[in-house]
């Protein structure tokens, strides 16, 4: 079965966290026994979102808390063997460098921004056709009113994949929310 160097060796950086964490000792203990997993993990996200009872969840204080348990957010470079692009080297290779810039994110930089290339383009208006005849049928109207905006404002359409800097500069702007 397959396990990851980062589910088995707790990554560097949610120590990091753990000690960085200004939170009283009982909480810094209590982090620390999360840090080390009871039983062998699948995966990453379950060391970061298994069942656990609801006194030893650890939940961030502030926005750099974030920044420490990226492995724990994102899918990785790391592929199952039933996933799509698993026999697939230039989907892995491209994969590994979109994580890449996601994982050297921290809080308080600007988002990066993504150059995507013409395969992933035609892929996204694949994409964006199909679910965007799906919507009709299925999608709440607040949704519908929503992402309607954010085609009148150029942020998604069709022809480009969004950046995740412009979603959130439009949502900064038109909710206020940071």
């Amino acid at each position: 079965r397959h396990r990851s160097d980062a589910v088995h060796s707790m990554d560097a950086r949610a120590f990091a966290l753990v000690r960085a964490a200004r939170a009283p000792s009982e909480h810094m203990k209590r982090a620390a026994r999360l840090a080390k997993p009871r039983a062998p993990l699948h995966s990453t996200s379950q060391l970061c979102f298994g069942k656990l009872a609801p006194s030893e969840r650890w939940y961030p204080q502030r926005l750099a808390d974030l920044d420490g348990i990226a492995s724990c957010l994102n899918a990785g470079t790391e592929l199952e063997s039933d996933h799509p692009g698993f026999q697939d080297k230039h989907y892995r290779q491209r994969r590994c460098e979109i994580v890449q810039r996601a994982l050297q994110f921290r809080a308080g930089q600007r988002l990066p921004h993504i150059e995507y290339h013409p395969v992933e383009q035609q892929t996204w208006q694949t994409v964006y056709d199909e679910l965007r005849s799906l919507h009709e049928q299925h999608a709440a109207r607040e949704f519908l009113d929503s992402f309607a905006l954010l085609e009148q404002k150029g942020i998604y359409t069709r022809s480009k994949i969004p950046q995740l800097h412009q979603v959130s500069q439009y949502l900064e702007r038109s909710t206020g929310f940071s």
